[in-house]
């Protein structure tokens, strides 16, 4: 660390020193649920978004080997630890693989929750309700499996019964995923949504950055033809695009209806967004068709590449020319990490132990930010937490 760095670290130290002291006094509560709002009213806004992601192999090591009983302590323990860190937001990762870790009538139980007969959603939720937290839950809604052939799923999976009626309900490539420019994949998608936000008591829906696998397949093809004879001008690139824009708007449309928040976490680079998964996220800012984005800005000052105050900058830009509220998603499980992709910068997250502390600093001088969320949860609090990850933890209290 520089002293121009170490200069600014103790004024802001200071500063919310004071800031700390005034919180400590009562733990700030996040926004609790409301009853429905008017069909096409915005989600009620709330303070400052403190977020961690809980992924679906974190919840399963939770309830591993663990009753409801045992369970209902493992969630407790977790949220008293992230409300005793500020925390007010998780986005509970319910479908990771066109699964469900939460009780479903459309999607297969999660492997992720083998031996576990509760629904831990719900008791999550519940526990979360105690310490004032708010549970988004967080679907990705194309991902089926990480590899392997249709053939292989069970007849009676969702996927299955899909791609049975039509081939080209499914996209073979990097795994398997959902095609979007199905109307039965699409169907599907919005029903997992409704059942989601109609049987829990969630704040909202999260959509994260798995959506197309690249460009580089041909499984739309007949679908894409079929487009082009009956009139469609779109490049293929521009029609995927459209695809995944319908169904953004289709779940924003039910979200909205029942006064919850759309969230969604794309890739940190806007345009390789577009270019790579088909995500306009421009277009889904511009037409309104999502309440919140969560770009993952997992980069350090130093990446060679993509330094985090210009990928920064760039996200404040489409939020100054759209309106759409930004939060950031930063990168706790970089720290104490060697950042392989970052070029020179690659040593940065080994070598220091501030830099959460000042993105969180530079986000704070911005309008456009409404928070920031950490990915994930054991980095940031469970068994995967580094030294570094806790000194980085304990400079980022300071200025939150």
């Amino acid at each position: 660390m520089n002293r121009k760095t170490a200069a600014l670290l103790a004024v802001l130290a200071l500063c919310a020193a004071v800031l700390c002291n005034a919180l400590c006094m009562g733990r700030e509560a996040a926004p609790t649920e409301s009853a429905p709002a008017p069909t096409g009213s915005a989600p009620a806004e709330q303070t400052e978004m403190r977020a961690v992601w809980l992924t679906y192999a974190e919840i399963g090591e939770l309830a591993s080997g663990r009753d409801e009983a045992a369970f209902r302590e493992q969630a407790a323990a977790a949220v008293a630890k992230l409300a005793d860190c500020r925390i007010n937001t998780v986005f509970f990762h319910v479908r990771a693989f066109s699964d469900a870790l939460y009780t479903s009538a459309l999607f297969p139980r999660s492997q992720a929750l083998a031996g576990a007969a509760y629904d831990p959603l719900a008791l999550f939720i519940e526990a979360a309700s105690a310490e004032q937290i708010a549970v988004h839950a967080w679907v990705n809604p194309l991902r089926v499996a990480s590899s392997g052939t249709p053939g292989d799923l069970p007849p009676d999976h969702p996927a299955a019964r899909l791609w049975a009626e039509s081939p080209d309900a499914l996209i073979v490539s990097r795994g398997l995923w959902y095609n979007p420019a199905d109307d039965g994949v699409r169907a599907l998608i919005l029903d997992g949504v409704c059942e989601l936000l109609d049987g829990y008591g969630v704040a909202g829906v999260h959509f994260d950055d798995y959506f197309y696998p690249g460009q580089d397949f041909d499984d739309d093809a007949a679908q894409f033809a079929a487009y082009r004879t009956a009139g469609g001008a779109l490049s293929r690139a521009e029609w995927r695009a459209a695809n995944l824009t319908a169904l953004v708007a289709s779940v924003h449309e039910e979200t909205r209806r029942r006064g919850k928040t759309f969230s969604v976490s794309p890739a940190g680079n806007i345009e390789r967004c577009l270019a790579e998964g088909g995500a306009d996220v421009r277009a889904w800012a511009q037409q309104g068709i999502v309440d919140l984005l969560i770009p993952q800005l997992y980069y350090g000052f130093e990446n060679e590449t993509t330094p985090f105050s210009a990928a920064r900058r760039a996200w404040e830009e489409l939020g100054r020319d759209t309106g759409v509220p930004l939060v950031c998603g930063l990168a706790v499980y970089k720290c104490g990490a060697l950042d392989k992709y970052a070029g020179s910068g690659a040593r940065e997250w080994l070598e220091n132990s501030d830099i959460l502390a000042r993105q969180a600093a530079e986000l704070r001088a911005s309008e456009q930010w409404r928070g920031f969320a950490l990915f994930s949860y054991d980095w940031a609090f469970g068994e995967k937490t580094s030294d570094i990850a806790k000194k980085e933890l304990k400079n980022l209290a300071f200025v939150i």
